[in-house]
C-alpha cells in the first residue's frame, strides 16, 4: 500500500515493494521472497513486469509476487485511477505480467531482464470471480481465517483451481508459556505453542497447503520467537 491512511488503521509495508525486496534478496540465500500483495491498479504494469523479472533474476529465482486490486478507496485519486474500475486495470496488468500483451511491443522491443516469470497469487478475489482466479493465477492467498473458515475455502478454490497451492497467513503473537491456549485477535491469535500446532495441524487437515507467520504483533523478542518456531514447531509440519 504505496499510501498511509490513518482511516484505515493499518500501514500495512513501510517500505517501498520491490525496493525492499532487492534488499532482502541481498541478505538472504535460500529464503522465498513475497508480496502479500502489490495493489497492481496503482502500479504501471509494463514497469512490475520489469520490477518482477529484476528480482526473480538477482535472486535466483525466489520470488512468489502476490497480486491485488487494492481496497483503499483513498489511494486511487492520488494516483489519478478509478477505484470502481479497479477490476479491469488488475486484468490488464495480469495480461502484461503473463505476456499475454507482449503484442503491444514493436519488433525487437523487449522487457528485460528475460528472467522466469515469477508465480502468480491473488490476494483475496482481487475484484473477478473465483474462476477467472482459478484459472489465471498460480496460487491462492486466501485471508487469514479458522480452519472451519479455510474448510469452505479450501473447496471452493480446489473446484476452480484443482491442485495449485493455497495459501494464507496468521497474525501471531507466540506467548511465553508453551501451554497458554489460543485467544483469537482481528486475522490472527495469541497462543503458546502447543496450541499453534494444534492450529496449524486443523488447517492442516482443511487443505491449507502453506501458512505464512505475521509477527507485527508479537510481543516477544523477535528472534527468540523465531528460534522456537524453527526448533519446536516447523520441524512438525516440514
Amino acid at each position: 500500500m504505496p499510501l498511509f491512511d490513518p482511516a484505515f488503521g493499518d500501514a500495512g509495508q513501510v517500505f517501498e515493494l520491490f525496493t525492499y525486496l532487492g534488499y532482502l534478496a541481498s541478505h538472504t540465500d535460500n529464503l522465498l521472497l513475497g508480496t502479500a500483495a502489490a495493489v497492481l491498479p496503482l502500479r504501471q504494469p509494463w514497469l512490475v513486469k520489469k520490477a518482477a523479472a529484476s528480482v526473480q533474476a538477482l535472486s535466483g529465482d525466489r520470488l512468489l509476487l502476490g497480486v491485488a486490486s487494492g481496497d483503499r478507496p483513498a489511494e486511487y485519486p492520488l494516483f489519478g485511477e478509478e477505484f470502481t474500475t479497479r477490476g479491469a486495470a488488475f486484468r490488464h496488468a495480469v495480461d502484461v505480467i503473463k505476456g499475454q500483451a507482449d503484442d503491444a511491443l514493436s519488433d525487437g522491443q523487449a522487457i528485460l531482464p528475460a528472467a522466469t516469470r515469477p508465480p502468480l497469487l491473488s490476494a483475496g478475489l482481487s475484484q473477478q470471480t473465483p474462476e477467472w482466479i482459478g484459472r489465471e493465477m498460480d496460487g491462492w492467498l486466501a485471508y487469514p481465517g479458522t480452519p472451519q473458515d479455510h474448510i469452505r475455502r479450501v473447496a471452493l478454490w480446489r473446484q476452480v483451481a484443482g491442485d495449485k497451492p493455497y495459501v494464507s497467513f496468521i497474525h501471531l503473537n507466540l506467548e511465553d508459556d508453551p501451554h497458554a491456549p489460543v485467544r483469537r485477535h482481528r486475522f490472527g491469535l495469541s497462543s503458546g505453542r502447543l496450541a499453534l500446532m494444534e492450529e496449524l495441524s486443523a488447517m492442516q487437515d482443511a487443505g491449507v497447503n502453506h501458512i505464512g507467520f505475521h509477527l507485527r504483533r508479537n510481543r516477544r523478542p523477535l528472534t527468540e520467537t523465531l528460534e522456537e518456531l524453527g526448533r519446536e514447531v516447523l520441524p512438525h509440519f516440514s
